[in-house]
């Protein structure tokens, strides 16, 4: 069973053991820490972002990411992201808004977690935002 009380720094504190592996050195029996792993991609100026991205790893990616210079696309590769919430989805349409450039956003082999919040919160897309599987844009509207 799970128990959570409030930080100072709005994080959740474990007051019980959760049935979780230790993952990449992380101890779960004192404070829940964010999942998530940013490394650039190979030939592109884009990341490959793994975990999960919600309310506590957003932070992580927006320091990861350099500043926006207007030279091309963002390309963020998606395939290994297995959870995504409402903050994850403000943060890819914050990377959006206000860009000149169609794309602004490419989103490489979005995992199904992905192509499922992308689907409900933004059925008709937006023009600032590409999905791309293998390197072939699939998805992109125009309007």
């Amino acid at each position: 069973m799970w128990a959570f009380a409030p930080s100072p720094r709005l994080r959740c504190r474990l007051t019980t053991q959760p049935a979780r592996p230790n993952l990449a050195g992380i101890s779960w029996g004192e404070v829940a820490m964010p999942y998530l792993n940013v490394s650039p991609l190979d030939g592109t100026s884009g990341f490959r972002v793994t975990g999960e991205l919600d309310m506590a790893s957003v932070p992580q990616l927006e320091q990861a990411l350099p500043e926006r210079n207007g030279s091309g696309p963002l390309v963020l590769d998606m395939a290994g992201v297995s959870f995504i919430d409402s903050m994850g989805l403000r943060l890819l349409i914050k990377l959006c808004i206000g860009s000149v450039l169609r794309p602004a956003l490419v989103i490489r082999n979005p995992s199904p977690r992905v192509r499922q919040v992308l689907a409900i919160s933004l059925p008709d897309g937006i023009p600032e935002m590409a999905i791309e599987f293998d390197g072939r844009v699939r998805e992109r509207r125009t309007s």
